[in-house]
């Protein structure tokens, strides 16, 4: 395999979480949902993922706002999984909960810094059922798993590594 070509995207997702490119919303669903399947991280960023036989393209995405959602959750014998529109399944135990300036709840998973994901009312709705309010403290108890939503203090924008501009 080759060294991996990265590059800037062009792509910014807005504090509104629209995909923009050069000026345009992307409302192409194949397009956008390519993008959100293939959306990683690293320590310099965030980047879409793109394979082509043995070559590697990294292209990084300048972020303001929350580049996936929480969709719907399921609920196994292994516990409560939260579902990205990326597709993948967090378990609720690997999620942590934030709320941001306008107090809506969002998350991080375990496993990512940058990647912020916005949860769909269907899940608030049922998460908040788990909701406990002590003291100054309001987090998600689920069976013995608790989850604060604590204020975010990190910064929210993720700009472009210094190595692309």
């Amino acid at each position: 395999m080759y060294e991996p070509r990265k590059y800037d995207s062009g792509i910014i997702i807005e504090k509104d979480n629209k995909w923009i490119f050069r000026g345009q919303e992307i409302i192409q669903k194949n397009v956008l949902e390519f993008f959100q399947n293939n959306l990683r991280e690293d320590e310099h960023g965030i980047y879409i993922e793109n394979h082509y036989k043995q070559f590697l393209e990294m292209g990084y995405v300048q972020c303001k706002g929350h580049p996936l959602k929480i969709i719907d959750y399921h609920i196994s014998d292994e516990g409560l999984f939260l579902e990205g529109n990326n597709g993948v399944l967090m378990p609720l135990k690997d999620f942590n909960f934030y709320t941001d300036e306008n107090g809506e709840i969002f998350g991080i998973f375990n496993q990512e810094k940058y990647i912020k994901y916005k949860v769909n009312v269907k899940t608030i709705s049922y998460l908040s059922t788990f909701m406990v309010e002590k003291e100054d403290k309001v987090f998600i108890q689920y069976s013995n798993i608790q989850k604060d939503i604590q204020p975010f203090h990190g910064n929210f924008e993720v700009n472009l590594p210094d190595f692309i501009l």
